[in-house]
């Protein structure tokens, strides 16, 4: 057997014994990981392994999140100029990656800004003039084609909506994809700082936020983290699962 497929055997083996729902999110991340880190052939590297908690949320909490979602997708429509946008953004990636001081200009925070930035640019300037402006002078016009396209990057229905609904429902879809983003790349770093590349692990973060809440956006280069600051030779590997570690070739 495979290296890789055995330590991956081996975890899902462990995670079946423990059947904690934490475990069943960090083997996801790992074999995410994993995935964009699969090139053999080059000097191994070691990087600490972590456990992701799951967030088990109450009819509380859940209305409490609601809200706040509501609130932060009236922010994002009201941002009209790239530096505002910027902004919110920066902002949206601290309060989600509290778990970690000063998240946001960490690597790994950049990597995922930038990837956010880009899925604006993917997802954003069908919701109004407003975001159209801010991402560029170039998708001002696109700002007022609002429902099929964004109804597909986030699995929305929005035809039977007015315009002013289908912005608000985008708003919070990109919302709730970006705070998952930020929560699931700040938690690996909070548990270890050594957890893999920054822009791997950024890249891997906004993979799994969008097949939860942004499927449109899978498999398009917009999850890809900015060029710059990259690690010399890419963020390319092999992983294997060894104890408490986990060894990625390539990096």
């Amino acid at each position: 057997m495979h290296d890789l497929d055995r330590a991956m055997f081996e975890s899902a083996a462990a995670g079946q014994e423990m059947g904690q729902p934490e475990h069943r999110e960090q083997q996801e991340f790992l074999e995410v990981l994993g995935g964009l880190l699969r090139e053999p052939g080059r000097q191994a590297e070691t990087y600490e392994s972590y456990e992701l908690g799951q967030e088990m949320a109450g009819s509380h909490e859940l209305v409490e999140r609601t809200t706040h979602e509501a609130a932060l997708a009236g922010e994002l429509l009201e941002a009209h100029e790239a530096g505002e946008l910027e902004q919110f953004l920066g902002n949206l990636i601290s309060r989600a990656g509290s778990a970690v001081r000063n998240f946001a200009r960490s690597d790994t925070g950049k990597a995922l800004g930038g990837i956010l930035k880009n899925a604006a640019k993917q997802a954003l300037p069908v919701i109004g003039k407003g975001i159209g402006g801010a991402i560029g002078p170039q998708y001002a016009g696109l700002g007022e084609r609002i429902g099929k396209g964004a109804g597909t990057i986030f699995g929305l229905e929005l035809e039977s909506l007015s315009n002013e609904d289908r912005e608000f429902e985008v708003a919070k879809a990109f919302v709730r994809f970006a705070n998952e983003a930020a929560r699931r790349a700040a938690q690996a770093q909070a548990q270890s700082k050594n957890c893999g590349p920054p822009q791997a692990v950024a890249k891997a973060a906004a993979t799994l936020a969008a097949k939860r809440f942004a499927p449109g956006l899978l498999g398009k280069a917009v999850l890809a983290a900015p060029a710059a600051g990259s690690t010399p030779g890419g963020a390319h590997g092999q992983w294997v699962r060894r104890g408490n570690q986990i060894v990625i070739f390539g990096v």
